[in-house]
């Protein structure tokens, strides 16, 4: 009897089942093109293969196993393309990983659209290559388009305006440049000038092209090409002095990402250059997996070192892990008969082009056959290494925001630590201005003029043949270049010429000798001007900007003994009197009837009251006005300028600066070139303005002060400088400025600064008015209406019979008359002798010749004892006399107030 131990039954049994589930799975055939005889092509051969091997040591349970059919591409594109015809034909792969290059890819990915088998790149970049154009193309590395806008924020962040792009001249290394320049123009970066490099270009001719960009004066490159052509560009870059400080050079990952095999002389030539490339997960299982790679590689290619595993070897392991992840999803129904091959495929390219799992680049996230943007490491060459300054992200930019605690500590200890290398060993940023070539200073150029010398002044020292340039452009320009401007910018005035006379065509001339190089800028009292605009370009300006009149001031000659009347114009003095009158007439329209005490002026009616309160307010106001306006003429003098039109119909003289385009601006006017003259001070225009338009001088005299500096078009300098000045004039910096030159303005100081008032018309109260009437007449109508409706039954009867204008003077003289009812409520007339009433006497229609009415305290027969025969008074036509009416009232009144 044979013993076996337990451990050995247990491997026997252990293999057999294992013999026994392989002889169950499907094998999936999947070639492999890689350049085998280069550094990277063995490194992702040996990624690819533990890939494998990892991906089925943890599903040993699968019913798929890929195997690998390895080809090498010769580093060629026909060598890629046989290798991938004979995969197709010979071997009838269900897919094939690479090749390497882009170039390759293109090729290898028509043959795999034709025999519709997935072609699976990690490594060709290219955006001109996308499953979009090739249907079976599947790329699970970033496209190079991605980091672009990682590239722009960068150039963005440190405040550069103007970056070459440097690119390889074939089809695939030009592809980036329509997205980097889109890219950095939407930031407002200008890509005047785009280099491409043939990898086969001499050095003479590398040599002339560098030169040629140091003489353009940007000093910001942005870098795309193989390590093959990026190691001699720099090599020749620091030889002929691109390499120093000032410059700014920034490499894409297309180099980045093949550092760790460059000779170490080219990466010595590389310090302080800008690195990006794409973000790995700084995690304990990436170091884990790179340090088993080194082994594995060495093992593999005995006698070969290699330094790092780079992001092509991590993204080849990851593509083989998604593949044999997509074949188990599509499993082994489709592999019935050998006619299924075509429909596996189609089923592994829809499965893999939406995979999404955790890789060791990361999170693996295909979308539509492609690998998800992702976030970017921005490094910094120090030394013999990389140190990482930054993260970009697509979704927080520059910092590397909304990452894992994990990595913003690694980030924030990396950043904090160590400061940012730049080219020359230079600890900041320049934006290059002082790097002009040959190293020569900015010529500022200023013009120099006879007059207006408070804004710009030449000064010759005829001992030491010096120039002294001064005034308040200088002045201004001087201080935002040297405390506002964020970096240095070393510069030297220069006097344009010596002519006494300018012209517009001086100053154009000026413009053009700007425009074609020989001054780098221009400081003075230069207009914007449209035409000037297309070959130069202008800062903000930093005064007040137009075109101004200025005319001799003159005290006005009507302050006279009727100035009083001048507040107020003829309508307006009218329409008061007018109003005044038809408020008095509707005041006394309703009062006569009901008031007897009417002339004491005090008002019994609610409608008399309410249109006298409105007047009374129409009134205050007007009092207000004239008052105001009254006391202005008389205190302030005033300055009547003629308009455009009365200069032009008077044909008088007009004046303007020699120089400016204002001379012909006025003949755009309509004015007559004859009636022009310029001048060149400020003395001229105070001569000719005072001699008058009739007497050798001028009416008015026309100027601009729009004082501003030019550069040759493009120049980095004007968005910084504009910047510049809107940051010192916020910060208050050109006030001491303003005053050294034009003193303090923040008063009026000139009496011929003065301005003259506008008289009161009567639209000005036209509103007032309008209430006012509106309102006397609604309250008249009211009363008559009121009026008509008590009496209709006695107006009818009044004249009836009579032609319509008898019975008008008839109905006028009724309403004209005392109301009845008033009359009597009247108290009782109390005589000497017995008691009689108003009311009574009214009431007695028969006039009395002879009677006789006795009030105390009057001239009359004294009555003997008995009733007395009365003698009435003159009376109306209605039987009473209102003027004895209103003495008995008043008597009455006075007897009770003495009796009670």
């Amino acid at each position: 009897m044979v013993y076996l131990h337990p451990f050995l039954c247990f491997c026997v049994l252990k293999l057999s089942l294992t013999l026994g589930m392989a002889t169950n799975t499907t094998s999936v055939h999947v070639g492999v093109i890689l350049d085998m005889g280069t550094l990277l092509g063995k490194m992702c051969h040996t990624t690819i293969s533990m890939a494998i091997d990892d991906f089925y040591d943890i599903h040993d349970y699968y019913t798929t196993r890929l195997v690998i059919h390895t080809r090498d591409s010769e580093e060629d594109e026909a060598g890629a393309a046989w290798a991938a015809l004979d995969l197709l034909r010979n071997v009838q792969v269900q897919a094939i990983l690479g090749p390497i290059t882009s170039a390759q890819a293109e090729l290898v990915a028509d043959f795999g659209k034709r025999a519709q088998v997935p072609i699976i790149s990690f490594s060709a970049a290219s955006p001109s290559l996308s499953p979009a154009q090739k249907p079976y193309f599947i790329r699970t590395a970033l496209h190079d388009a991605h980091q672009v806008n990682a590239i722009s924020s960068i150039i963005n962040h440190f405040g550069f305006r103007d970056a070459i792009p440097i690119c390889e001249s074939t089809y695939h290394g030009a592809a980036m440049l329509p997205y980097l320049v889109d890219a950095l123009q939407a930031t407002g970066i200008r890509a005047p000038y785009r280099s491409l490099i043939s990898p086969s270009i001499s050095d003479e001719q590398l040599e002339k092209e560098l030169y040629d960009l140091m003489n353009m004066k940007i000093s910001v490159f942005i870098v795309h090409m193989p390590a093959s052509l990026g190691s001699r560009l720099f090599l020749k870059a620091r030889d002929v002095g691109l390499m120093g400080n000032g410059y700014i050079w920034i490499v894409t990952d297309f180099l980045t990402n093949f550092l760790h095999l460059l000779d170490p002389v080219v990466v010595h030539s590389m310090q302080g250059v800008l690195c990006l490339r794409p973000y790995l997960p700084n995690t304990e299982e990436l170091h884990n997996f790179t340090a088993r790679a080194r082994a594995r590689f060495e093992k593999d290619n005995p006698g070969i070192k290699l330094t790092n595993i780079n992001i092509f070897g991590i993204w080849a392991y990851d593509a083989a892990w998604a593949l044999a992840g997509a074949a188990e999803k599509v499993g082994v129904g489709a592999l019935v008969s050998d006619n299924s091959t075509a429909k596996f495929s189609r089923k592994l390219l829809e499965v893999i082009s939406d995979e999404k799992f955790n890789g060791k680049s990361g999170e693996i996230h295909m979308v539509e056959g492609q690998l998800n943007s992702s976030s970017f490491q921005i490094t910094n060459i120090a030394g013999k290494r990389q140190r990482m300054i930054g993260i970009w992200s697509p979704t927080h930019g520059i910092s590397g925001l909304g990452l894992s605690n994990i990595h913003e500590k690694y980030l924030a200890s990396t950043m904090n630590q160590e400061k940012i290398l730049w080219p020359g060993d230079a600890t900041s940023a320049s934006r290059g201005w002082e790097l002009l070539a040959s190293g020569r200073k900015l010529r500022i150029a200023v013009p120099e003029k006879s007059g207006f010398r408070e804004l710009v002044d030449v000064k010759h020292d005829p001992v030491t043949n010096a120039t002294l340039v001064t005034g308040y452009c200088i002045d201004v320009f001087d201080t935002v270049m040297k405390t506002t401007l964020p970096y240095s910018v070393n510069y030297e005035y220069v006097s344009a010429n010596n002519r006494e006379r300018w012209t517009t065509q001086n100053y154009n001339g000026l413009l053009n000798e700007v425009f074609y190089k020989k001054y780098d800028a221009v400081v003075g009292d230069t207009t914007i001007l449209a035409n000037r605009s297309f070959y130069v370009d202008f800062t903000l300006p930093f005064t007040e900007t137009g075109v101004w009149m200025v005319v001799q001031a003159t005290e006005d000659g009507n302050t006279n003994g009727w100035i009083f009347t001048k507040p107020m114009t003829v309508d307006l003095w009218m329409g008061s009197i007018a109003f005044f009158c038809f408020t008095g007439f509707v005041v006394w329209a309703i009062e006569q009837r009901v008031n007897l005490e009417f002339r004491e002026e005090r008002l019994q009616s609610n409608f008399s009251r309410v249109v006298v309160i409105i007047w009374v307010f129409v009134v205050l106001i007007l009092t207000t006005s004239y008052t105001a306006n009254l006391t202005s003429m008389l205190t302030v003098k005033q300055l009547q300028p003629p308009t455009l039109t009365d200069l032009l119909n008077n044909g008088d003289y007009i004046g303007y600066q020699a120089g400016s385009f204002v001379g012909d601006y006025l003949r755009e006017l309509n004015f007559d070139v004859s009636k022009l003259r310029a001048y060149f001070s400020p003395d001229e225009y105070e001569y000719a303005l005072s001699r008058g338009s009739h007497n050798g001088g001028v009416s008015a005299i026309f100027d601009e002060m729009p004082y501003i500096r030019v550069f040759p078009r493009g120049s980095t300098l004007v968005p910084d400088i504009s910047r510049a000045i809107l940051n010192a004039t916020e910060m208050k910096k050109l006030i001491p400025v303003d005053k050294k030159w034009f003193g303090d303005q923040t008063t009026c100081s000139s009496a011929n600064r003065a301005f003259s008032s506008n008289k009161l018309t009567f639209n000005d109260f036209s509103g007032l008015f309008t209430i006012s009437g509106v309102v006397s007449a609604a309250c008249l109508l009211f009363f008559i209406g009121q009026y008509i409706h008590k009496n209709w039954d006695e107006l009818r009867t009044v004249s009836s019979g009579d032609p319509l204008w008898k019975r008008v003077i008839a109905w006028a003289k009724h309403y004209s008359q005392m109301n009845p009812d008033l009359l009597r409520s009247l108290p009782p007339v109390y005589g000497c002798h017995g008691t009689s009433s108003v009311a009574a006497e009214v009431a007695d229609s028969t006039p009395v010749a002879d009677a006789q009415r006795n009030h105390p305290g009057s001239e009359s027969t004294p009555m003997k004892d008995g009733p007395q025969e009365e003698t009435p008074a003159a009376s109306t036509e209605l039987g009473y006399s209102p003027a004895a009416l209103e003495r008995s009232h008043n008597s009455s009144i006075e007897l009770t107030t003495a009796s009670g």
